[in-house]
């Protein structure tokens, strides 16, 4: 896969892009989502993330990607995207399913062969109810 292999622009093997990213996707972790397994890599992001009652999941994304892209941008001195304009989602329909994007989130970075340090990494416990 092309992101795997680190294709394109890896604006985020840059520790302080990739902690502009790691903040963003934390900061409203239990006010409006709840933020899940997640890994920053130098070209990409994957994460489990449920919105809580009142949000919406396409407003949560619009909100990181925009505040992240202008951080990053101002860091860099640089204009252009950071994102690409869609977002791969999947539904977490039962426990199986969300067994199987948590092991891929959690082996991402060992598949495409990262080295510890050049990416983020972070996972979550869940309450299945």
């Amino acid at each position: 896969a092309g992101l795997d292999a680190g294709f394109g622009e890896c604006l985020l093997q840059d520790e302080t892009c990739r902690q502009i990213v790691v903040d963003a996707l934390t900061h409203f972790h239990g006010l409006r989502v709840f933020t899940g397994d997640s890994v920053v890599m130098p070209n990409h992001v994957h994460a489990l993330l449920g919105p809580l009652p009142g949000h919406d999941l396409e407003d949560i994304l619009h909100s990181v990607k925009s505040y992240t892209s202008t951080k990053i941008n101002r860091l860099l001195h640089r204009d252009g995207a950071v994102w690409q304009r869609e977002s791969y989602d999947h539904i977490v329909r039962d426990v199986g399913s969300l067994g199987r994007i948590q092991e891929y989130i959690r082996r991402n970075p060992v598949k495409a062969g990262l080295p510890a340090g050049s990416y983020w990494l972070s996972t979550a416990e869940y309450q299945i109810r």
